[in-house]
C-alpha cells in the first residue's frame, strides 16, 4: 500500500520507497498486465503531516486511479516506532477534514473513470459494419442475490445478483436466465454455435456480463452468458464473441 503520496512522511512511516520509485512499479505492472487496476490504504494525519503533504497524497490518488482504496484518519497505536517516537500533533478535525478530501477524491476520480472505461467504453475490436454495443465485457464471478433489486429504465423492478469483475469492482447485474458460452467447442464438429441452451446463474457461477450504468464505485450490468474461464478465455479471441 502507497499509505502516503508525501516522501517526507513516507520516510517517517519508515516504508522503505519514495513516491517515485512506487509510480515506477505501477507503471511497469501496466506495461506487464494490460487493464491492472490497483487498491491501497492511505492514512490523513500522520503525525507531522502538513498540508502540503495532504495534497501530495491527493495528487497520488489522481495520479494512480485506484479502484479500490481504504481510507483511515490516523490513531495512536501502542508498540509501534511512532508511537514510541513521534507526537500524535495533528488535531482531530483536521485529520477528519483531510479524510474527508481523500475520500471525496477517491470517489470522484472514480466514477469519471467507469463512466469513461466501463459504461462508454467501445470495443476496438470486430469486423467492418458490425454493431458495436457501448459497455465493457467482464468475467463476473457470482456472489448471491443483491440486498436490492434493480430499477429497469421503465421503472420495473427486477431481482438482481451481485458479483465481483475480473477488475476486482463489485457489480449489480438482474437475475436471468443467459445462454451458455462453451467456446472450447467453437469450430468442433462443424458446429460455429458457441452459444447451447439456457443457464441458471448461481454463487459460485462465472458469468460474462456486459456494464450498462456506474454508480459511483459500482457497476450495473446485463448478464450475457454462463461460461467458465477455459471458455471466457478462449472466447476473447475469437471475432463472432467480440461483435455479441
Amino acid at each position: 500500500p502507497a499509505q502516503s503520496g508525501s516522501d517526507r512522511i513516507l520516510e517517517r512511516m519508515r516504508r522503505g520507497y519514495t513516491v517515485e520509485a512506487y509510480l515506477e512499479l505501477v507503471e511497469r505492472a501496466r506495461a506487464t498486465i494490460p487493464g491492472v487496476t490497483f487498491s491501497s490504504d492511505f492514512i490523513a494525519g500522520f503525525c507531522g503531516e502538513t498540508e502540503a503533504d495532504h495534497l501530495a497524497t491527493l495528487n497520488l490518488i489522481r495520479t494512480v486511479g485506484y479502484d479500490q482504496a481504504f481510507l483511515f484518519a490516523y490513531s495512536l497505536r501502542d508498540r509501534t516506532h511512532a508511537a514510541h517516537k513521534m507526537e500524535d500533533d495533528v488535531p482531530e478535525e483536521v485529520k477528519k477534514r483531510r479524510l474527508q478530501e481523500m475520500i471525496e477524491t477517491w470517489r470522484s476520480d472514480t466514477t469519471c473513470r467507469n463512466e469513461q472505461n466501463e459504461r462508454d467504453f467501445v470495443p476496438s475490436f470486430g469486423v467492418p459494419g458490425a454493431k458495436i454495443v457501448p459497455g465493457r465485457l467482464h468475467l463476473v464471478l457470482v456472489e448471491g442475490a443483491a440486498k436490492r433489486p434493480l430499477r429497469s429504465a421503465a421503472g420495473v423492478e427486477q431481482a438482481a445478483l451481485t458479483g465481483r469483475t475480473d477488475t476486482n469492482k463489485r457489480i449489480l447485474f438482474t437475475d436471468q436466465p443467459v445462454e451458455l458460452l462453451e467456446a472450447s467447442a467453437w469450430g468442433l464438429g462443424g458446429s460455429s454455435d458457441m452459444f447451447t441452451q439456457g443457464a441458471q446463474l448461481n454463487p459460485g457461477d462465472y458469468a460474462v456480463v456486459r456494464v450498462t450504468g456506474v454508480a459511483g464505485h459500482t457497476l450495473r450490468g446485463e448478464p450475457l452468458a454462463k461460461t467458465t474461464l477455459g471458455d471466457w478465455s478462449h472466447a476473447r479471441h475469437l471475432s463472432e464473441w467480440a461483435m455479441a
